[in-house]
């Protein structure tokens, strides 16, 4: 038993070793590294971008080819930019998207927390241009603004939700991009979680966006 244990424990070692030593390599051999990892764990992370940059190629051909996407946004500047012109520019008009947009509630309800101001508190912090309050849900009505547009339509359903202004979810038919906001930094500059569909990620995130979606309703758009 004793020499089965450090037989183990030996290839344990030489495994992080090894992972680690390949993560010395390439970008490549990294992500090859992490696409087993998580395949082996059911975590289901299939790539991590530096930023929303890095990530828009993917992105675009994701929104693309999806038939069905969930999108919930902390702000909405980026709906009206590549990679959503498949939504909204350059729509073929031969192919039927089903499109559901979550915009932050800029009023909420009395006895909840206004959760866009703190939001909006927080980048004030190290952005000046916030320090002016207001200017954040200045933002999301003209988002909302556009987006109405196209509600009309029938080319995307649209509606508030009023919770922690946390990231922003892409769920499309194959993948979820999750962008995770940062108490010091716009949500610009942090790192882009892409998972695939079946992966509890994707699952619970899921989940998240239609119970948000279930009490829309409640938050004017």
């Amino acid at each position: 038993m004793e020499n089965f244990l450090q037989s183990v424990a030996s290839s344990i070692v030489a495994s992080i070793v090894m992972i680690f030593a390949t993560l010395a390599i390439s970008s490549q051999a990294k992500w090859l590294v992490i696409g087993i990892l998580s395949r082996l764990t059911s975590a289901g992370l299939d790539y991590v971008y530096r930023d929303k940059e890095d990530a828009k190629r993917d992105l675009s051909d994701d929104v693309s080819s999806a038939n069905h996407l969930k999108i919930l946004v902390g702000r909405g500047n980026e709906l009206q930019r590549q990679p959503f012109d498949a939504l909204f520019q350059n729509r073929s008009k031969r192919r039927k998207k089903f499109v559901r947009i979550l915009l932050p509630s800029t009023k909420g309800n009395n006895d909840e927390p206004d959760w866009i101001a703190q939001r909006e508190a927080e980048l004030a912090k190290f952005d000046s241009a916030y320090k002016n309050l207001g200017l954040l849900k200045l933002q999301v009505e003209g988002n909302a603004s556009f987006l109405q547009t196209h509600s009309n339509t029938g080319l995307v359903e649209v509606g508030r939700f009023n919770a922690p202004n946390f990231g922003r979810l892409i769920i499309s038919d194959k993948y979820l991009y999750f962008t995770p906001y940062s108490h010091d930094s716009h949500g610009r500059e942090s790192r882009v979680y892409k998972y695939e569909r079946g992966s509890d990620i994707y699952s619970n995130y899921n989940r998240l966006f239609d119970q948000l979606w279930e009490v829309r309703a409640r938050y004017d758009l």
